[in-house]
């Protein structure tokens, strides 16, 4: 074989495996619970631990249900580890037309209020773990006292 074809098979193989450095991203569902009941209308955000620089992001439904998009717009999240935030309504905006880029700041006209604890990426006890598989995850949130928590470092 000469060193043309190989170099040729070798180019096509790296275009084949990736060579654009983008991390790898698994697909995310699930639901978002507090005190048992479901969340409808929160912001739900999956923040790589490391430097994987791709978040993921998705809005629960009346059932409290989600599926993650990451902010370069493959659907999922990156594999590994995240912490995890979940916002009420009225500290977000949605889009209200979803092949639009406009989005329409919403207010918070449910009873749910999310705690605290919850809102902020270095304050939350909320951890997932994304497999390369598929995966189906529920966050189950409690009104009530939590734990202290350390503030994660940037």
């Amino acid at each position: 074989m000469s060193t043309y074809t190989r170099s040729v098979l070798f180019c096509g193989l790296v275009g084949i495996i990736g060579c654009s450095g983008a991390s790898q991203v698994a697909p995310v569902e699930g639901v978002v619970n507090l005190d048992g009941k479901p969340v409808a209308g929160a912001l739900v955000i999956f923040e790589p631990d490391g430097e994987a620089p791709v978040q993921s992001t998705g809005v629960t439904d009346e059932f409290g249900q989600f599926r993650l998009r990451s902010n370069d717009g493959r659907l999922g999240a990156v594999v590994g580890t995240h912490r995890v935030v979940v916002r009420g309504a009225s500290s977000f905006a949605v889009a209200t037309d979803k092949e639009a880029d406009e989005v329409t700041p919403v207010a918070d006209t449910s009873a749910t209020a999310i705690p605290s604890d919850y809102l902020r990426i270095d304050r939350t006890p909320l951890r997932q773990e994304v497999t390369a598989t598929a995966n189906s995850v529920s966050i189950e949130l409690s009104s009530g006292t939590l734990p202290a928590q350390s503030p994660v470092s940037e």
